[in-house]
């Protein structure tokens, strides 16, 4: 799978100190994941820090708001867990 040479990226943050997770979408990986782990984001703030997975890519932010939407339903976070689990999901260093 080719990880770069997209628009939009599908995330997942996990906190390292509890199983709080976000769903979101970026064009920067490396400067989201800062964000966060910063407290820039009044929703994630709290549960600092984190580690961040790349679920998926997209050529649009159209069609990764999309996809984000369903890795935030109960169906999608077991999905994301089996990518983690089994390796399809990237993690971002």
């Amino acid at each position: 799978m080719v990880w770069h040479g997209y628009e939009m990226y599908v995330y997942m943050l996990k906190s390292i100190e509890s199983d709080y997770r976000y769903f979101g979408m970026t064009d920067n990986l490396h400067r989201r994941l800062a964000e966060h782990n910063r407290g820039d984001n009044k929703t994630t703030k709290a549960k600092r820090p984190y580690a961040m997975w790349i679920l998926a890519t997209c050529e649009t932010s159209a069609e990764a708001r999309l996809i984000e939407k369903q890795f935030k339903t109960g169906y999608g976070r077991l999905k994301a867990d089996r990518m983690i689990a089994d390796g399809r999901a990237k993690k971002v260093i």
